[in-house]
């Protein structure tokens, strides 16, 4: 993986807080098929625009009159795949296909997750207080989550990275390692 970023905020010579934007480009190996990549944009970047997206299509789009919850702006996806596109906005909501003939075809695709009824802050609760069953556990949320975190040290190094999970290494780049882990103050210790 490796990343860009707008400068991070210095004091002197040192970094005292992380870029406004950036983009990351990830790449998964699949056991010998065509890899999966994956780029994140943040801070307001946006992607290229697909070709095969409708040009009346917007790249963000806006809450419409009888829509709550955060504004689409804040985030969302764009998948792209050999036969068309997937968009959907923050958490899942508001799915789209392009071409829109890819709607029809699979307008009976089952639900196979639950849906939350409320925010995913309060669901994340809800799971504490064995009230519900969290929707997006730790076993999917800790692959993700480390994922992005190392998204941050391709950025921090300035350089790309190849990381190793099984060892939690990073071969290509060894000094890279020192993002990995945290050294902590006095008494605290994890």
């Amino acid at each position: 993986m490796w990343g860009s970023s707008n400068a991070f905020g210095r004091d002197g010579d040192e970094r005292v807080s992380w870029p406004t934007a950036e983009t990351v480009h990830y790449t998964f190996g699949r056991g010998g098929r065509d890899p999966v990549r994956l780029t994140w944009y943040d801070g307001g970047l946006l992607p290229p625009r697909p070709q095969a997206l409708p040009n009346d299509v917007p790249l963000v789009r806006e809450l419409g009159a009888d829509e709550d919850g955060p504004p689409p702006s804040w985030g969302g996806a764009i998948w792209v795949g050999d036969e068309g596109i997937l968009m959907h906005d923050t958490y899942g909501r508001n799915p789209r296909l392009y071409p829109r003939r890819l709607e029809g075809q699979h307008s009976d695709a089952p639900r196979q997750l639950p849906r939350v009824g409320t925010s995913h802050q309060m669901n994340w609760v809800e799971a504490c207080k064995g009230r519900a069953e969290a929707t997006c556990p730790f076993d999917y949320a800790a692959p993700l989550t480390e994922t992005l975190l190392l998204g941050g040290v391709s950025l921090q190094a300035g350089a790309p990275v190849r990381y190793d999970p099984r060892s939690m290494a990073i071969p290509n780049a060894p000094a890279a390692e020192q993002y990995l882990r945290r050294d902590y103050r006095g008494e605290w210790s994890l």
